[in-house]
C-alpha cells in the first residue's frame, strides 16, 4: 500500500517517508514512526490559549477598575493606579492594600 514513488511520497535521505502528515520509515520492516504535530496537540488543549490562560486575562482586566476604586479610597491618583494595573495586572491591587491610605501633611498656614 505504502510505496515509495517519486510522484507520491517526498523522501529523505535517511529511508523516510512523509506522506499526508505521517511519516513512514522505508526498509525491510514498514512501520509508521510517530512524531508531535503541534496544530494536532493544540486544537486537542482547546485551542490556542487554555483555561488559565484566559482565567489570567479576565482576572487582569478585572483588577484594572478595581484599582481605581482602591487609589480613590486611598487618597491616591487613581489615573496613575489604572495605568499601573494595566501594565502588572492584579499586583497593582494588592501594591495598593500594602501600601495604604496616603499620608499627607496639612498645609501650613
Amino acid at each position: 500500500m505504502f510505496h515509495n514513488s517519486s510522484e507520491a511520497a517526498g523522501k529523505s535521505s535517511a529511508g523516510v517517508t512523509r506522506r499526508g502528515g505521517l511519516i513512514f520509515c522505508e526498509g525491510q520492516h514498514r512501520r509508521l514512526i510517530p512524531y508531535y504535530d503541534h496544530d494536532r496537540e493544540m486544537a486537542a488543549e482547546g485551542g490556542v490559549m487554555s483555561v488559565m490562560s484566559w482565567l489570567f486575562v479576565i482576572v487582569s482586566i478585572a483588577s484594572i477598575p478595581l484599582a481605581g476604586a482602591m487609589a480613590r479610597e486611598r487618597a491616591r491618583s487613581p489615573r496613575v493606579w489604572l495605568w499601573i494595573a494595566a501594565l502588572v495586572g492584579p499586583l497593582a491591587p494588592l501594591a495598593l492594600l500594602i501600601l495604604g491610605k496616603t499620608r499627607r501633611r496639612a498645609p501650613a498656614s
